[in-house]
């Protein structure tokens, strides 16, 4: 059972007012959480969720954050620090996300589940969490718990309200979704280093 979390809001004057107040992020599921850059600059959410792995969806917007102080506390194993994966999309209707190729779906679901994996956090975020970031979201679920896009769509949206996916972003997720259903395709996409 997923139980609903009140969203964690985060006031920065590092970052400039935007028209809409800061959502911080929100628990997707168990180790799986979507928010802004205020929820990627902030330690205290990041070390208190155990987060290792980051999904920065705004690349050229938000430079990665280090968070070298949580090095020390977290108490695992190996551990070394935050690890990024960087996408440098832009928040506008011409940017492609899905190659044809599905390289970045796939590099999407194996971090995302490394991070799982190892019994800790993923933090997807974007400049407001509220479209690329969103995709990222999208895509991890329909692939985990094999959902279709509108299935998809409904739950994300139960879990942030204030989605505003641009219509290009929605295009290329139902590209994608025909893509791998044509027969004789994998339905699934293959995790292994193949």
């Amino acid at each position: 059972m997923v139980t609903v979390d009140r969203p964690m809001v985060i006031n920065s004057p590092r970052y400039p007012a935007q028209s809409k107040p800061p959502l911080g992020a929100v628990r997707l599921c168990d180790g799986v959480y979507l928010g802004d850059v205020y929820a990627s600059k902030d330690s205290n959410f990041v070390f208190a969720n155990k987060i290792t792995h980051v999904i920065n969806c705004a690349g050229k917007e938000i430079e990665n954050e280090e968070h070298t102080l949580m090095k020390d506390h977290f108490g695992l194993k190996g551990f070394t620090g935050i690890k990024f994966l960087t996408f440098y999309w832009l928040d506008d209707d011409r940017q492609l996300i899905f190659d044809e190729e599905d390289r970045v779906p796939i590099e999407i679901v194996k971090f995302v589940d490394e991070a799982l994996d190892q019994g800790t956090s993923v933090l997807i975020h974007s400049m407001r969490g509220q479209s690329r970031a969103s995709v990222v979201g999208i895509l991890y679920f329909m692939e985990s718990f094999q959902w279709d896009l509108l299935k998809t769509l409904e739950y994300i949206n139960s879990r942030r309200p204030d989605l505003e996916i641009r219509a290009n972003f929605l295009q290329q997720l139902q590209q994608y979704t025909k893509r791998k259903q044509i027969p004789g395709s994998k339905r699934r996409l293959q995790r292994s280093d193949e």
